[in-house]
């Protein structure tokens, strides 16, 4: 499935959904998302402030007072509206990276 483009305000505006759910025994701290295009290139880059903004828990229960730590069996849903470039298409496909400890 091609990913949601909208216009708002005159602007291209990616509108993407990522669930992410810690499956191991420890805690994983969420450091950095990048979302890119088909081609490797780089549509949107979250970390720290912009990537806290981004990130809520389901059901609106904190399981802990920061947003970015998942504890085990913890999930958290990522939503981004990224502004796309004028001069490029829209793309068809994106791919996300995540990076953590």
């Amino acid at each position: 499935m091609a990913p949601a483009v909208v216009r708002v305000d005159g602007e291209l505006r990616l509108v993407h959904e990522l669930h992410m759910t810690n499956f191991a025994s420890g805690d994983a701290a969420l450091k950095r998302i990048e979302v890119l295009d088909g081609d490797g290139s780089v549509l949107g880059d979250l970390r720290e402030a912009t990537l806290t903004s981004a990130l809520g828990r389901p059901g609106g229960l904190p399981e802990c007072s920061e947003t970015r730590l998942l504890t085990p069996g913890a999930r958290v849903v990522a939503n981004f509206w990224l502004a796309l470039a004028r001069d490029r298409p829209a793309p068809r496909r994106i791919r996300r990276q995540t990076l953590g400890s």
